[in-house]
């Protein structure tokens, strides 16, 4: 999350630390409790719901940012 919110509000470190925490655990809160809903007799990963949610969004603001190339 730190790469994100930094892309998204830039180096602020007085906005960044703390943001990224917060985001950071409401994202991780977020992929455990889909992880234990979606699949309901079984449990997924948090981390495989945080890649599934997390990269899509990153590879776009790479995008954006024309870090990728193209």
């Amino acid at each position: 999350m730190p790469h994100i919110v930094r892309m998204t509000i830039g180096s602020y470190n007085r906005l960044l630390i703390p943001l990224s925490s917060v985001i950071g655990a409401a994202l991780l809160c977020l992929a455990d409790f889909l992880g234990r809903v979606l699949f309901s007799p079984m449990e997924l990963p948090a981390g495989i719901i945080t890649a599934l949610l997390v990269a899509p969004y990153f590879l776009y603001l790479l995008k954006k940012k024309d870090v990728l190339g193209g």
